[in-house]
């Protein structure tokens, strides 16, 4: 009981500091009152950027070539789920542009919760959203070089099988370092396998 109390309260002070700051507004906390999503609009998702896929880049080859030549690195856990037949076959053969907005986990199920990838994924398709295909996280990986320091994005698409049998999706990021392509481990429900509030997904917007 006291656990639950604390969380309560916790997540009320969270509101309050967010009202205040006026990240959201007062309508915003009456929906979150009534138990609904006070971030849902279908009509109102904004396009962060648009992507071109099927550019030519044809081989799993070609994509690590011109991410490494870009100046990005790739880690082994990236190069993995590269290699896997299913991703290969998922390569555009055509050109097509996609419309990506960008969303935390706590603008896509509610505000101060975290989340499992199977409640991250509902809500992304709640407000109007979809998944990304296998070849988006590569070509925002080589589209989006200007990314900011610390920033880390987490590619929503479907999970894919590493060699150890591992789920895992496409994450980009900007470290000390430099721009990485890297990879994420994710169990699709558990209840232990937990994304913060402030965690960043990437999906699609349909026209």
């Amino acid at each position: 009981m006291e656990k639950v109390l604390s969380n309560v309260l916790g997540m009320l002070g969270d509101l309050i500091a967010k009202l205040r700051e006026g990240v959201i507004t007062p309508e915003q906390l009456g929906l979150f009152l009534k138990k609904e999503n006070p971030f849902v609009d279908n009509n109102n998702l904004k396009v962060w950027k648009t992507i071109q896929v099927g550019t030519g880049l044809d081989s799993v080859g070609d994509f690590m070539n011109a991410i490494l030549k870009a100046g990005v690195k790739i880690s082994e856990l990236a190069e993995d789920i590269m290699g896997e037949s299913y991703f290969y076959s998922s390569i555009f053969e055509s050109p097509m542009e996609l419309d990506l907005c960008v969303k935390t986990t706590e603008e896509i199920i509610g505000i101060g919760k975290k989340g499992t990838m199977k409640e991250i994924y509902d809500g992304i398709k709640k407000i109007g959203g979809e998944l990304l295909p296998f070849e988006a996280g590569l070509q925002l990986r080589l589209q989006y070089l200007v990314q900011p320091q610390g920033e880390s994005l987490i590619i929503a698409m479907d999970l894919i099988e590493d060699s150890n049998g591992d789920s895992r999706v496409f994450l980009i990021g900007h470290d000390d370092d430099a721009l990485w392509l890297n990879s994420s481990d994710v169990l699709s429900d558990a209840l232990d396998d937990v994304f913060m509030s402030n965690c960043c997904w990437v999906f699609r917007i349909y026209k």
